[in-house]
């Protein structure tokens, strides 16, 4: 059986940023839903961009902790 764990060695910095990763983009789908909301309204974009960005920046980490370990 594959498993990812084995791949990068037990690597548990790579399983808590792909967690991160997970939050971040569950508080973006929340985000951009209070947003589709309020459509009538003026959409202030700073809080779904400030998440977004903090997940750019995981999912970064992530791709060089992949690379470390191939």
């Amino acid at each position: 059986m594959f498993s990812l764990q084995k791949l990068w060695g037990g690597e548990e910095k790579v399983f808590s940023l792909l967690e991160a990763s997970a939050e971040e983009a569950r508080k973006s789908v929340r985000a951009l839903v209070n947003l589709s909301k309020g459509l009538d309204q003026p959409v202030p974009l700073d809080e779904f961009v400030r998440l977004r960005l903090i997940d750019k920046k995981i999912t970064q980490e992530i791709g060089r902790a992949f690379t470390r370990h191939s």
